[in-house]
């Protein structure tokens, strides 16, 4: 089997290597030749991937970065991993998105199963991903599926393996080989009922996160106005054992996804 990672930001090369240590042959595919530069001289431009891991996947001939399309061909599985920014008008920039599927209608020549973990509006895989896929080669008939990102940048607690994992195929055998694939790298996998339902619940989760952050934030300002320290008021309100949940001020919202995501549920 062989699985290419089409975008090796902070989601897709701690995921590519992740497979790899899995045992899968895995092409790391990414349209930014610097980065592929970087990578086969083994430097990591990303905090939570060591060098060690890098070279140590590429020797064992698991791991090859490319930015080569040709390095696409006879593929079994893909998996999207690009940024999904805002416009200039904060509307969803798919750009990155459309264009991997491009890429993949002309490199997949047979039957491969396509997972999309870049955040989107429910409807991407559906719409957007098959819909360009099938546009441009409408011969070949693959296997789509849904699998959102859930990366925490840093984090010495939870990481791909021990991170329970949303999915969905569009149809029984799509999820199916979702679950082949996933299990290799994951202990937790749970089916939603459909494509949507896993799109819109990753918007929901980072919507959720700035609402909290923010109100918190706004609380510390409040607090601080009135002498009251807001870290006490978060301790006592925590004492609640239902209906709280507690989040803890900091100096923005911040991330890659928490201030873009809401945006994208606003959009629908």
């Amino acid at each position: 089997m062989r699985t290419a990672v089409i975008g090796l930001g902070y989601v897709g090369l701690p995921l590519a290597l992740a497979f790899c240590d899995s045992g899968e042959e895995v092409i790391g595919f990414d349209i930014d030749p610097k980065k592929i530069e970087k990578l086969k001289l083994g430097s990591s431009y990303i905090d939570d991937v060591s060098q060690e891991q890098i070279l140590e996947a590429i020797d064992k001939g698991k791991f090859k970065p490319s930015s080569d399309e040709k390095s696409l061909e006879n593929i079994d599985n893909f998996i999207i991993c690009v940024p999904t920014p805002l416009t200039d008008t904060r509307e969803p920039d798919l750009t990155y998105l459309i264009r991997a599927a491009e890429i993949i209608a002309k490199s997949a020549t047979k039957p491969a199963l396509i997972v999309n973990e870049s955040t989107s509006y429910p409807g991407t895989v559906r719409q957007i991903i098959k819909g360009t896929i099938e546009s441009l080669d409408p011969a070949v008939q693959h296997f789509y599926a849904v699998s959102p990102e859930r990366i925490d940048p840093g984090s010495q607690n939870w990481n791909i393996k021990n991170t329970p994992r949303l999915y969905c195929g569009i149809d029984e055998s799509s999820s199916r080989k979702t679950e082949e694939l996933y299990s290799k790298i994951c202990e937790q996998l749970i089916q939603t009922d459909s494509l949507e339902i896993a799109e819109m619940a990753k918007l929901f989760e980072n919507t959720f996160r700035q609402i909290n952050i923010a109100l918190v934030n706004e609380l510390s300002e409040i607090s601080e106005s009135m002498s009251i320290p807001v870290l006490k008021v978060l301790d006592a309100a925590n004492t609640k054992p239902y209906g709280f949940m507690k989040f803890n001020p900091g100096i923005g919202v911040g991330g890659h996804c928490i201030p873009v995501d809401p945006s994208y549920l606003a959009y629908i």
